[in-house]
């Protein structure tokens, strides 16, 4: 990020530190913009008009409060004052704090507010009860979530590489993905080469895909569907065959002569007919629905599988051009070495032992790459598995 009179180098803030942000550097927090959306400590047109033309006059008297949350900034205190900011095209001062819950961000949140607003301890009471009635759904929502995901992709939760506080959105996705793709992207945390922020961030923009969710959702509302007129087809088709037998036994009672039991006889056959070709070709919709659904989650597999190549692509480019620099290092000693006057045996001992080095720091370099080259191959070959199922 560039850096002008305004600006802090973001990625260096530390607890603390009081820096100046743009709006759009500055997300609001999850715990925050839940409750906010759920209509606590709600925002009027004229408060941030009123706020704008203070602002616009006098500057900022107070910074608002942030964290930093693998290098993301998350709004916590000062939602008027960031609103305020993106109105008048400024930075909003802010300033950088840690925080070891979601209930320590609550209540710096709703302390702030309650003084802001100058509530009554009753008002504080009552806003306070209402605000844990709020959360405790958002609790029982996040658990919800985790629970759907398959059990090496909660190992990641409670190891805290995914956090329910920033999160949520992508673990409520992968959660709701067949259980090889989410396997399939939890090898990548696995590998010891991947980035893990890094990795977690490509694996956002492919899960939390708007087109991808809305594809997976609309094919299994459908399918859903279908199944469920497939079942009433069913019973239909299983109605119709009781209906045959009391129709043939009271053919039976009544004897050949009775031809009102024939003509239903007939009815009941041809709508027996109507109805198993209604469930035939019910049935081949949803076994064409399941093949696409298979397709789409093969592509998405195939999505996964591109990040392991492109790394691995990555790591061979890197490996050659060590390599290749450490051979030219290795070959200007060895000219070095062999220019040396006969004199200065120390200094001719000396290039040797680095020479030695690094002809050792090249053979480690060849061995680590072909270990962590192995070991992608491996998720590759894992992932692959996981689309053929």
């Amino acid at each position: 990020m560039k850096k002008d009179n305004t600006d802090t180098q973001v990625t260096k803030a530390q607890e603390g530190e009081l820096i100046n942000l743009r709006p759009s550097e500055i997300q609001a927090h999850p715990t925050i913009k839940f409750l906010e959306e759920n209509g606590i400590f709600p925002i009027g047109s004229a408060d941030i008009d009123k706020m704008t033309q203070s602002v616009a006059s006098m500057g900022y008297l107070q910074p608002i409060v942030v964290t930093n949350i693998d290098g993301t900034y998350y709004r916590i205190i000062g939602r008027r004052r960031t609103m305020v900011a993106e109105k008048l095209g400024m930075t909003v001062p802010c300033y950088v704090r840690d925080f070891a819950t979601d209930d320590d961000i609550i209540e710096a949140w709703k302390t702030e507010n309650f003084v802001r607003a100058h509530y009554t301890t009753i008002q504080m009471l009552k806003e306070t009860e209402k605000i844990q009635h709020i959360w405790s759904r958002r609790t029982k929502n996040r658990v919800e979530k985790a629970q759907k995901c398959c059990p090496e992709m909660q190992k990641l939760i409670e190891k805290g590489v995914f956090q329910m506080r920033t999160d949520e959105d992508i673990i409520g996705s992968i959660g709701a993905l067949p259980v090889e793709i989410q396997k399939a992207i939890v090898s990548g945390f696995e590998n010891s080469t991947v980035v893990k922020t890094e990795y977690k961030n490509k694996i956002k923009k492919v899960v939390l895909d708007p087109e991808l969710k809305e594809q997976i959702e609309e094919q299994i509302e459908r399918i859903e569907n279908l199944q469920q007129e497939l079942a009433k087809k069913e019973k239909s088709v299983a109605a119709l065959k009781v209906e045959k037998k009391e129709l043939e036994k009271t053919l039976e009672t009544h004897g050949n002569d009775s031809a009102e039991i024939k003509r239903l006889l007939e009815v009941n056959a041809r709508n027996t007919e109507t109805q198993r070709k209604e469930l035939m070709a019910k049935d081949k919709e949803i076994s064409d629905l399941k093949i696409q659904q298979h397709k789409a989650h093969e592509d998405l597999i195939q999505k996964i599988q591109n990040i392991f190549s492109k790394q691995t692509k990555h790591i061979y480019q890197l490996a050659t051009r060590l390599t290749k620099e450490t051979d030219a290092t290795i070959n200007l000693l060895k000219d070095e070495i062999s220019g040396l006057d006969q004199d200065d045996p120390a200094r001719k001992e000396h290039l040797l032992v680095i020479q030695d080095s690094l002809n050792k720091a090249k053979d480690a370099i060849n061995k680590k790459f072909e270990a962590i080259s192995k070991v992608i191959s491996d998720n590759l070959i894992k992932i692959d598995k996981a689309s053929n199922n």
